[in-house]
């Protein structure tokens, strides 16, 4: 499922993304190729100066994906070579290679009367000969090729167009006091077709293609949707600060954790980390690179309500104070899933009643799902 992100936007290399102005990006919009998901609009004039400016981060490396189109044209990255392209009769790629799936790359496409530059984190990879803006009625899109073909799969954020106006990376983006570039406010003009996307209307699905530039050049919203993000923080994470006993106790978290990390708070040991991937019993040190090692007296198990710690000085030594960060893992344990088959091209089958039979179905390692076959039209056709 595609989705409104309602955290900050983090920095190319993971830093904060406030530039020296201030300016911070609170929300990004999820892409998913697999639910078709994109923006579209029709501009009112085909203008051939312009600039497409967006953070964007990468999901799947091993396809062509379209970030912006505009009929046949438009900017986009070729996940089996990694490089970003702009397509305007004839594809005119970066020699750089981008491969990291971590990490937020800032695009700016400014075109000069259809000689453009593209700019990644404020430097010049390409520069060649752009395309004129489509006026065809709904052949504008971001996250896809016309056609329905080529669709994004990834994050973007603070997605902005200018019409008229072929900007400097410099109005939209700054290197910080660590040489890392940053999202910098536009202060400028945006022309007629000009727009701002930045997602802070989640009211409604349709409500995340606003245009917060003042121009109201809203775009529609495909197969997109809004959500505010984990809203259960609770039963997904937890920190929990204890005093050691000395002899085996439990822990209570309100959920089955995944993973446990265990530091004292007073004495020096080791930082321990144990997961249900290895086992309890099975542990990591954060803090040095010694190979995993077994001890039953650390974390001795994991329980549906917590987990249970032995009498081992790192985790419970009598007196001494402890903190425990625990994730739950399997979030979306125990979902279940509707099943049902349909008329599609042949025999389809379809889950929670999704309105199309091409859908992804996010599953988390160590979590249990139910694919609920007791409709009558999965006679004859169970999931093998």
């Amino acid at each position: 499922m595609s989705v409104i992100n309602n955290s900050a936007l983090s920095g190319a290399s993971g830093a904060s993304a406030a530039g020296a102005g201030g300016y911070e990006i609170a929300r990004s919009l999820r892409f998913n190729s697999g639910d078709s998901s994109f923006l579209e609009t029709t501009f009112s004039q085909a203008s051939t100066t312009y600039t497409f400016s967006c953070w964007v981060k990468l999901g799947v490396l091993n396809t062509y994906e379209y970030i912006f189109a505009s009929g046949s044209s438009g900017l986009a990255f070729d996940g089996s070579s990694f490089y970003y392209y702009v397509y305007g009769g004839s594809v005119q790629a970066t020699t750089a290679k981008f491969r990291d799936t971590s990490a937020w790359y800032h695009l700016c496409l400014s075109v000069n009367n259809l000689s453009f530059t593209l700019y990644v984190n404020g430097e010049n990879v390409k520069t060649g000969t752009a395309a004129a803006l489509s006026t065809t009625s709904n052949a504008s899109y971001i996250g896809k090729h016309e056609g329905n073909n080529f669709y994004f799969n990834g994050y973007l954020a603070d997605v902005q167009f200018l019409d008229g106006i072929a900007a400097s990376p410099t109005d939209l983006g700054e290197t910080d006091s660590n040489g890392v570039w940053q999202p910098k406010k536009y202060l400028g003009s945006y022309g007629t077709n000009g727009f701002h996307l930045d997602f802070s209307d989640n009211s409604s699905d349709a409500a995340l293609g606003t245009d917060s530039s003042g121009n109201s050049n809203t775009w529609t919203v495909n197969n997109l949707t809004a959500s505010t993000g984990d809203t259960t923080p609770g039963q997904n994470f937890k920190a929990i600060a204890y005093t050691g006993t000395g002899s085996s106790r439990s822990i209570t978290t309100n959920f089955e954790p995944g993973l446990v990390w265990i530091k004292s708070r007073t004495t020096t040991q080791n930082n321990k980390l144990f997961d249900v991937v290895r086992g309890a019993g099975k542990e990591l040190v954060s803090n040095s690179n010694v190979a995993e090692a077994t001890d039953s007296n650390q974390l001795s198990s994991f329980a549906p309500n917590g987990f249970n710690v032995g009498s081992g000085n790192a985790v419970n030594q009598s007196g001494v104070s402890y903190v425990a960060w625990a994730w739950n893992a399997g979030a979306n344990s125990n979902k279940t899933y509707t099943v049902k088959v349909v008329s599609d091209g042949g025999n389809k089958y379809r889950f929670d009643d999704f309105g199309t039979s091409a859908v992804t179905l996010e599953l988390a390692e160590g979590s249990t799902y139910v694919f609920d076959q007791s409709d009558s039209s999965n006679s004859g056709h169970p999931l093998r």
